[in-house]
């Protein structure tokens, strides 16, 4: 799964990379963008993998 993320987001680099040829700030934008979205993606899938998401809610 983390394997699965890190390539995504290394091919996801190569593209970011073009587009900050173009302009800088919306490559640092995008790649934040991607970075969080990643993040998020690990957080719930852990969550998810522990159980139920609300669990840590209820307690």
């Amino acid at each position: 799964m983390l394997v699965v993320l890190i390539t995504a987001s290394a091919n996801l680099g190569n593209v970011f990379d073009k587009i900050a040829n173009c302009s800088p700030s919306l490559g640092i934008i995008a790649t934040l963008l991607v970075m969080a979205i990643i993040t998020a993606g690990i957080v719930a899938y852990s969550a998810w993998k522990d159980g139920d998401l609300l669990k840590d809610q209820n307690k």
